[in-house]
């Protein structure tokens, strides 16, 4: 998955105090929720679309419905979460959409005191080893808090902030990258529809990069748990759970898992990680990390929801920011269109990666 970024708000709206020059679109923005009523979104996976996938084991579940921090129900949420991680690897298709949002806050000293929130768009096809994500970023409100007025450097944090990307692999071996800074306004995150286009003006990028598998992961494109797209970047073992629920859908068919994890634990060790180089912070650290699933009963994810919160030492500012983070799954490809990968033209001018 790629991490939606949310958390690099805190570093950009600091660095733009310091910025003599007040950019253009300071009004804020709202956003739409994306709808889920396509592509059998979140729609049980059919015999054929789940072949490959290991099915719950229900003797290794212990239900729950409070919360508790019974050893065999963090265990068994572990569990469950585990197979749904490996189980997306071992099924012939998949897709996804996504929607995150969230703020950061910047203090200083008492004279500053800022807030930043972001809204992230993002989906994902996979077919077999053929890989396709797409996602962007946008700046939606920049307030200073001891007014509670709009800043005027809202625009200036848009041109630094603001992004989209798309990656591509037809193989596993190969990947390209193609980034756009310059094609974004603020109708993009309202009329977000995959597939549709419209949203993002790709004719402002630029050609893109080519890599083989070892640039990919030596450029820290890659660099992921086990596989090349987890579900989430998160290693959640049982010992680094602190409290769990876990109940189950008999009409439907599927488990809903609640999971409160340690957020000093080697758990989070990757996105702690990523967060600390995105941001230059040496100190980062999660405050928490809550995480509610819904898996089919045929052992696939249906539903993945992260809450969690930082704080930082980042230059000589305090920051902290709390974000949320949703991803819906389908699997039955002959009902999906809108998440299926058309345009893939832009590939062949992509240039070599030229990095270390």
């Amino acid at each position: 998955m790629k991490k939606i970024r949310i958390i690099a708000v805190c570093i950009l709206v600091a660095l733009t105090c310091m910025i003599a020059l007040a950019g253009c679109n300071n009004k804020s923005s709202s956003a739409n929720s994306i709808t889920t009523d396509y592509d059998d979104i979140m729609v049980v996976p059919t015999a054929t679309a789940s072949q490959g996938a290991v099915a719950v084991d229900a003797a290794k579940v212990t239900i729950s419905a409070d919360k508790t921090t019974n050893t065999v129900v963090l265990e068994s949420a572990s569990y469950l979460y585990q197979l749904a991680n490996e189980n997306a690897h071992k099924v012939a298709f998949s897709a996804s959409v996504s929607e995150g949002r969230g703020f950061a806050d910047v203090v200083y000293e008492g004279a500053l005191d800022l807030r930043g929130d972001m809204e992230v768009r993002e989906y994902n096809c996979n077919v077999g080893a053929t890989k396709f994500y797409e996602g962007y970023g946008y700046v939606m409100t920049g307030k200073d808090l001891k007014t509670n007025k709009e800043s005027n450097l809202l625009g200036t944090v848009r041109i630094l902030l603001n992004y989209a990307e798309r990656t591509y692999s037809p193989d596993g071996t190969v990947f390209y990258k193609q980034q756009n800074k310059g094609g974004l306004n603020n109708d993009s995150v309202a009329n977000f529809k995959p597939g549709e286009g419209g949203y993002i003006d790709w004719g402002k990028a630029g050609k893109g990069t080519k890599y083989n598998d070892k640039q990919w992961i030596a450029s820290g494109e890659g660099k992921i748990n086990k596989h090349y797209q987890d579900i989430d970047n998160a290693n959640i073992l049982a010992e680094y759970v602190q409290e769990a629920s876990i109940t189950h859908n008999d009409q439907e068919g599927y488990y809903e898992v609640f999971i409160k994890v340690d957020p000093k634990s080697d758990a989070l060790n990757l996105g702690r990680e990523g967060l600390r180089k995105s941001t230059g912070s040496k100190d980062l650290d999660y405050v928490f990390h809550e995480v509610t699933m819904q898996i089919w009963d045929c052992g696939l994810m249906k539903y993945y929801y992260t809450y969690n919160s930082w704080e930082a030492t980042i230059l000589l500012f305090h920051g902290t920011s709390q974000n949320k983070y949703y991803r819906y799954f389908t699997y039955n490809q002959d009902n999906v269109s809108k998440l299926s990968v058309t345009d893939l033209s832009w590939v062949e001018n992509c240039r070599r990666y030229n990095g270390k």
